[in-house]
């Protein structure tokens, strides 16, 4: 008699349980990618950044005036001064004689380096600047590096797209996988269903217990996957701590958020859906 009771008590666990693991598992896929994809913005970002646009000053140029000019464009990030003095220290580090030998005077000019926002950056948007900053009083010539530019920003896009059209893949699994358990754990209690509608309940009386349990599924999911995904972002803080990677931490905060209201959104809608579908079946079809 103890074993007759105990086995559908285990049976119902195990119900829940399965369901939990499932959306555990698989938000912390999502939550993973789309981290990965986050983290890998930020270091594509850093690249563009590491490009530049080398404005060569004339002799009588007035530097300073040069410098404030530039620095109030919408599109600089920051710029760097190289006198021509420090230019032949470079140039002299990288040669195995003396230029000086060969040269009576230092031939090299002024330079200012530009580099430009992240999300200002485009070969588009380079050839637009290179034609403002030529505009300015004192520039002899402007340049960048045209084919690394347009080079990094094909990469950029090409692999923004395949992020992208991974995590809708993804998504769509994990609706999937997780209907279909939610599918199988309410499939045990159709009866009960049966048993509330013979009696009178209505739709909504029998489809909101299952709402609640499924909202408190996903809510347990969805904490166990940020939890996962933070326990994985701390590790990495540990081992490469120059990386900075919860750096914005308003982002690392919302997308755990994001995670959880992905759980309890997916599980109750699920839920909400299946025992519609329970509802409407004949005597019949549920056997």
């Amino acid at each position: 008699m103890i074993e007759q009771i105990q086995k559908p008590t285990k049976r119902k666990k195990t119900n829940y349980v399965s369901p939990i693991i499932a959306v555990t598992l698989l938000l912390f896929l999502i939550g993973l990618l789309t981290h990965f994809l986050y983290q890998s913005t930020k270091f594509t970002n850093h690249l563009k950044e590491q490009e530049f646009i080398r404005l060569e000053l004339k002799k009588e140029a007035d530097i300073t005036s040069i410098e404030n000019t530039v620095k109030g464009k919408p599109f600089v990030k920051r710029i760097e001064f190289v006198s021509k003095e420090k230019g032949w220290e470079n140039m002299k580090a990288g040669m195995d004689h003396d230029p000086a030998t060969l040269l009576d005077e230092n031939p090299l000019p002024n330079l200012i380096i530009i580099h430009v926002k992240a999300e200002m950056s485009s070969p588009l948007q380079f050839e637009r600047y290179k034609d403002e900053l030529r505009m300015i009083e004192g520039v002899e010539s402007v340049d960048y590096k045209q084919a690394d530019i347009k080079m990094l920003d094909k990469l950029i896009d090409q692999f923004t797209v395949v992020g992208c059209i991974l995590i809708g893949i993804f998504f769509f699994i994990a609706l999937y996988i997780i209907s279909h358990t939610i599918r199988l754990a309410i499939f045990s209690q159709r009866f009960i269903i049966r048993s509330m509608q013979l009696v009178g309940a209505t739709g909504w009386f029998i489809i909101r217990p299952f709402i609640m349990k499924s909202f408190f599924n996903g809510l347990v999911s969805g904490v166990l996957a940020a939890s996962m995904i933070t326990g994985i972002y701390f590790g990495i803080e540990y081992l490469l701590p120059s990386w900075n990677i919860f750096n914005p931490v308003l982002y690392f905060i919302l997308s755990l958020v994001g995670i959880i209201l992905l759980g309890v959104g997916i599980t109750a809608f699920c839920s909400w859906l299946m025992v519609r579908r329970y509802l409407g079946m004949k005597l019949d079809e549920l056997y």
